[in-house]
């Protein structure tokens, strides 16, 4: 008689139920059709000429699996993981399956089934599969598993249509077991996967609390199965219950829990096993209030970063392909809100892609939301500056941005204490540096820095006079000589010096060093009338020092207004005209009139004449140096190195050459290598240097100062902040040192360093180095220069960061007359888009939209006027304020279009990119 299981299913010859139509009442109908064979691999059903033919399972399972890789041969090894799930096997178990097999499909069938002597079978073709659309799984609580003797379904945990997961529950001992199905061959196939890695992760880590343990497996029938002990509740549902047990949770003891998520993730990492699905759902929590245990669980999109360590292992890679295996495929496997970007991008997921995972969930955990996206703002949901760097630090855009490591992610939050006393330390040490600082400042007059001014003015003077005595035209008589020196002493002491003193000046106000220079340049034409050769060589060292200070208005009026004193004195091959008109092409560069001055130069040196520019004299060094701009700009590399070989010799063939000019020529292939983003080349030529000129004047320590900054700037658009912060760091220092510190380049540097913090997510750094460089420049340049209104700007895009929105669109509405009062257009799109962001936080998307529209590159179009850096900006800024606006559609052009020009970017000048990109990859997402 024979015996029946629940549902009236036949029982297996061990007892157990097949479950076929009890448990999944209808899976995908594959059929393999071959020589006059038909095997229904769902069903498990094989016919021959027609008439189903009964036969084992172990034999059809070895059928099933080289029907799923016909032509192909199948290891032994891999027949008995499959067929047997590594159970222990009598010797020839394998080869009686296939003997059977092949007594079952007849004799046309069996000629198919090849035996590969020591290695394995391979089934030849050819072979037709018929593949139906599968039907959902169907499974009620109370049906016994089949394969499983005594456990009986309980609920569904997760899951639906071809793949779930169950509780199951022992009927007399009570055992807990968890069980995942399948119920087609995909699924099927990422159920052996993570079987796969779990035996890699247990042959090579142990048996570990923290990660899911998994006891048996069934490959061989449906319904296909792995089943894991009992773990617990998933985080959510732990979370959800009505404890709320994460609220009722300290700080250290939910840092305390994520630590051992952390802890098997990168112990997973350690053996070469990515997850790719870290989320709450997949982290299980088991135990009591005060002695909580999380255990990381399915590994079903997981990936193994070395395929030959499953040969190491003898590991029969179930599953697994090498496309799986090396990450080329299954990129987007996983959870949106946990997907690092670059998956996002279709890149391969790496150690990096899990440690963004990860920070989003320790944001979660602290939070205490465990569904809250990590979006703009989040770190208003942190109270703890130094967490909030953590975060910030694994969930960063690019992954060479974050930490290098999960390890190191524990390694900052296990020395969370240790930091914080660093930090207290380290503020009292700069409250104090302050402290001291303001009472220098304030014991120190306006005078010191003024003098400077007038010395550097004095000795350039001095020097330009000097080499002007040697041309043609120059000075015939001592009397002559006498009143030009007179002249030029009057010039220091009347139109500069009177500048300090206030009640002189009939000023109020403080005065910069801008309100100096030109109150001394609006003097030049009347203190040096008929006197040309030394009115040009006046504004000509004024306009270098306007060009120090980034004035280069003023700088280009200076220089054109040398040429007008020279012009009606002089032939147009006057060597001290020629030298200015030189000179000025560096300045069209730094203007970026690079048309303007590829056209100067070319003139000026036909002027000059080859020999001329072959001779050894200061006119051939400045036109040496208007060459070197003109070939690097077109970065034309090679040429511009020889051009600065030919700089540096006629540099040092100069004895009454300017020191700070001698440097820069020998810092010229610093430059090259700078332009060519050889980092590394350009500091080991920049310290070499240093070296050389220890003890150098200040004009040197500024000198260097405008090239370390420029480094930094590359080492930070290079993604490499911490680089990046410790030259701008060391370059302040140094400058600080100095009798009389150049207070421009330090709030440079500020500002620098503000860029460094911000694009690392360190947001109150940046606003506190934003605001001191504010200072800075309000000292020396004043109001309304455009270096102190832009850090300005700078420090609203940081209240804005902070979270801080009424203020910082109070500010940009405070700005806004200014900077488009001096913007082309009448509209400075920066700006324009700060005030769109803060009023779209503000919710009043509409006032954005309206502003944004009035912009280039709203239309969206590729008009000339659209294809800007800035016009990405203004497109993703629109595609938010329209999301707002309930217009979806728009909302997503505009923010792919924006997301993806981002992407496209090779650099991030530190004005918050990749933060941005970030948003609009998330807000795409959702």
């Amino acid at each position: 008689m024979s015996r029946t299981c629940h549902g009236g299913m036949p029982a297996r010859r061990d007892g157990a139920c097949y479950l076929v139509a009890a448990v999944f009442t209808a899976g995908p109908r594959v059929r393999h059709l071959f020589a006059n064979v038909e095997f229904d691999e769902m069903s498990a059903t094989l016919r021959v000429d027609g008439q189903e033919v009964d036969i084992e399972p172990r034999p059809k399972a070895v059928l099933a699996e080289l029907l799923r890789r016909v032509n192909e041969v199948v290891t032994k090894d891999e027949l008995l993981e499959l067929a047997w799930a590594g159970r222990p096997t009598v010797e020839h178990v394998l080869a009686n399956a296939v003997s059977k097999l092949r007594g079952a499909l007849g004799e046309a069938g069996a000629a198919r089934i090849v035996t590969v002597h020591g290695v394995g079978y391979r089934l030849a073709g050819p072979l037709q599969r018929l593949e139906a659309s599968a039907a959902p799984l169907a499974a009620d609580a109370g049906m016994p598993i089949a394969g499983r003797e005594g456990f009986m379904l309980e609920r569904r945990l997760s899951g639906g249509g071809q793949s779930e997961v169950w509780l199951g529950r022992h009927a007399k001992l009570g055992q807990r077991r968890v069980f995942k199905f399948a119920a087609d061959a995909t699924h099927l196939s990422a159920l052996k996967r993570e079987y796969t890695l779990y035996r890699v992760l247990s042959k090579t880590l142990g048996p570990r609390p923290d990660i899911a343990v998994v006891v048996d497996a069934n490959f061989a029938h449906p319904p296909f199965f792995i089943e894991c002990e009992y773990g617990g509740l998933n985080l959510l549902a732990w979370n959800d219950c009505e404890e709320r047990p994460l609220a009722r949770m300290t700080l250290a003891e939910r840092l305390a829990l994520f630590l051992q998520i952390a802890q098997a993730v990168a112990a997973a990492h350690s053996v070469g096993v990515l997850h790719k699905d870290l989320k709450p759902a997949n982290v299980l929590i088991d135990g009591t209030p005060g002695a909580w245990q999380a255990r990381l669980t399915d590994f079903g999109s997981g990936r193994l970063v070395d395929w030959a360590q499953l040969d190491a292992l003898q590991v029969t890679a179930l599953g697994l392909t090498q496309r799986t295996a090396d990450g080329s495929a299954s990129a987007l496997s996983g959870t949106p809100l946990y997907l690092a970007p670059e998956l996002l991008a279709g890149q391969a997921p790496t150690v990096q892609s899990d440690l963004y995972a990860l920070g989003v969930l320790l944001f979660q955990m602290l939070s205490g939301e465990l569904r809250q996206p990590l979006a703009t703002g989040w770190q208003r949901r942190i109270d703890d500056a130094l967490l909030q760097q953590d975060i910030a630090a694994a969930t960063e855009s690019r992954p060479e941005d974050r930490l290098g490591s999960v390890p190191e992610l524990i390694q900052r939050l296990k020395q969370l204490g240790l930091r914080r006393e660093e930090g207290i330390r380290r503020q009292a040490r700069d409250e104090a540096a302050a402290q001291a600082i303001g009472r220098a400042q304030r014991a120190r007059t306006r005078r010191p820095w003024i003098v400077a001014t007038i010395g550097a003015l004095a000795i350039g003077l001095s020097l330009s006079l000097w080499s002007q005595g040697r041309t043609r035209d120059a000075l015939r008589s001592a009397e002559a000589a006498g009143a030009q020196v007179r002249a030029v002493n009057d010039f220091l002491t009347k139109d500069v010096l009177a500048s300090v003193d206030l009640a002189m000046a009939g000023g109020r106000k403080t005065l910069t060093m801008l309100d100096v220079l030109r109150r001394a340049a609006s003097h030049v034409g009347e203190r040096f009338s008929g006197q040309p050769r030394t009115e040009a060589a006046v504004r000509t060292h004024l306009a270098r020092m306007f060009q120090r200070l980034v004035s280069t208005t003023d700088a280009d009026y200076q220089y054109l207004a040398a040429l007008d004193a020279l012009k009606p004195v002089s032939l147009p091959n006057d060597e001290q005209l020629l030298t200015i008109r030189f000179e000025r092409i560096r300045l069209l560069y730094e203007m970026s009139q690079r048309e303007l001055g590829d056209k100067e130069f070319a003139a000026a040196a036909v002027t000059a004449g080859p020999a001329a520019l072959a001779a050894n004299t200061e006119l051939a060094f400045f036109a040496a140096r208007a060459r070197f701009y003109v070939e690097q700009t077109a970065q034309r590399f090679e040429d511009a190195d020889r051009t600065a070989g030919r700089l540096l010799a006629l540099a040092e063939s100069l004895p009454a050459l300017d020191e700070g000019l001698r440097l820069e020529a020998r810092l010229a292939r610093a430059d090259v290598q700078l332009a060519r983003n050889d980092t590394t080349a350009a500091r080991s030529t920049l310290q070499t240097l240093a070296t050389m000129n220890a003890g150098g004047s200040a004009i040197d320590v500024v000198t260097y100062a405008r090239y370390y900054i420029r480094l930094a700037a590359i080492q930070r658009d290079a993604g490499r902040m911490a680089e990046s912060e410790a030259l701008l760091v060391a370059t302040r220092q140094q400058l600080a040192k100095a009798d009389v510190p150049s207070e421009f380049h330090i709030a440079y540097i500020d500002s620098e360093l503000g860029h460094v913090f911000r694009s690392s997510g360190r947001f109150d750094q940046a606003g506190a180095a934003y605001r001191q460089a504010h200072e800075g420049f309000l000292a020396v340049l004043g109001d309304n220069h455009q270096f102190t209104r832009v850090t300005e700007k700078n420090l609203a895009d940081v209240e804005l960061d902070l979270g801080h929105v009424q203020r910082a669109h109070d500010m940009f509405v405070k700005m806004r007359p200014w900077f488009n009062a001096h913007a082309t257009g009448g509209r400075w799109s920066p700006l324009e888009c700060g005030l769109a962001a803060s009023l779209i936080e503000l919710g009043r998307a509409g006032e954005a939209l309206a502003i944004l529209e009035a912009l280039p590159g709203a239309a969206g179009d590729n008009r000339p006027d659209s294809d800007g850096e800035q016009e990405v900006w203004v497109r993703g800024y629109k595609g938010l304020a329209l999301k707002h606006l309930g217009r979806i559609a728009e909302a997503r052009v505009f923010m792919q279009r924006a997301r993806d020009e981002l992407r496209a970017k090779k650099e991030d000048s530190g004005d918050g990119k990749k933060a941005f990109a970030l948003r609009l990859d998330k807000e795409l997402a959702r």
